[in-house]
């Protein structure tokens, strides 16, 4: 005598009608990893301070620090806002 088990809804007690288990990751579900799989992470290179490529990255983030600087001292808003202040506070 062989017994068949028919899957049940927990909640509602009535048969359960699933295509495909809730792991399923065949062809033509979009999903192409296997649950178990690990993701190497990518090592980034650690930067010394004493090489030549240090140097060469932090001449150019003094260059750009420079360039921002320059930019903020030149904003025509940063002008307007001065020139509205000193209006507001001159003797009269």
């Amino acid at each position: 005598m062989s017994r068949k088990w028919t899957e049940v809804d927990v909640y509602s007690g009535l048969p359960k009608n699933e295509d495909a288990p809730a792991n399923f990751a065949g062809a033509g579900s979009g999903v192409s990893l296997p649950p178990d799989a690990q993701i190497s992470k990518k090592k980034r290179k650690l930067i010394d301070a004493r090489t030549k490529e240090y140097r060469q990255h932090r001449a150019k983030l003094e260059a750009k620090r420079q360039k921002r600087i320059e930019a903020k001292e030149k904003s025509k808003f940063i002008e307007k806002v001065k020139e509205s202040i000193k209006n507001d506070n001159s003797p009269e």
